[in-house]
């Protein structure tokens, strides 16, 4: 049986548990650990990293290539733990869910200085298109990405139809890149655009756009599962 104290929300961080994120200051149902070892909410983490790669807590640098994952055994002790506040949090988790009808598009590009070019082209860039939410399968809901390049590359339209959705250049100068995002027919979405501004400020630049579908993006999944599968969308 749980304590009174251990059913009540945290309200400041020297009241935080093993078990709570320092985040949110809720309990962790779906914890993640960062690369120095610090751990917090899985949708917490992934909204911190969506413009700033640093962790929130120590400021220690995340590397470009890290995509947080899901903590099986630091949420089967956080369970074991408080089983009445995980199965109480995890509930209400599951039905905003089940009410999402929005996914957070992260797009930009990644930038570092060519050393000691052998041309005029002294920036190595990629540009792409994620998804915020990194337990969302991109190929689930983007069909085709699509990225045109200034007239002075050859081929400047470029197609990509899986992922990553990302293309990778050489360059000296910067330009605006029209993005154009295709999504899967269930969710009967037309072609988002954007336009980004290529910069060689630094590691690049991100931003991110909000697209809202007629539906919600877990329900019609759910419906076309069957049995358990359906459940790896909360697990």
């Amino acid at each position: 049986m749980e304590s009174n104290k251990s059913n009540t929300k945290p309200h400041n961080p020297s009241e935080l548990s093993d078990c709570d994120c320092f985040v949110c200051f809720d309990i962790m149902c779906e914890p993640s650990r960062t690369p120095c070892g610090h751990y917090m909410c899985l949708d917490c983490l992934d909204n911190v990293l969506i413009l700033k790669r640093n962790c929130p807590f120590c400021r220690a640098e995340v590397p470009e290539d890290f995509n947080p994952t899901l903590d099986e055994s630091k949420q089967a002790e956080i369970r074991t733990q408080r089983p009445d506040v995980f199965r109480k949090r995890f509930h209400e988790i599951t039905q905003q869910r089940l009410k999402t009808d929005t996914i957070t598009v992260l797009y930009g590009n990644t930038h570092k200085i060519i050393e000691n070019p052998g041309d005029h082209n002294s920036h190595d860039w990629t540009v792409f298109v994620k998804l915020a939410n990194s337990k969302l399968d991109i190929g689930t809901y983007i069909s085709k990405v699509t990225f045109m390049l200034h007239t002075t590359f050859p081929d400047p339209r470029r197609e990509f139809y899986h992922e990553p959705f990302e293309l990778q250049c050489e360059g000296w100068g910067v330009f605006e890149i029209p993005i154009t995002i295709h999504w899967q027919s269930w969710l009967e979405k037309q072609p988002t655009k954007i336009n980004h501004m290529l910069s060689f400020d630094g590691n690049g630049d991100r931003n991110t756009v909000v697209v809202k579908f007629k539906k919600s993006i877990y329900q019609t999944m759910e419906e076309e599962r069957n049995g358990d599968e359906g459940e790896t969308l909360y697990e």
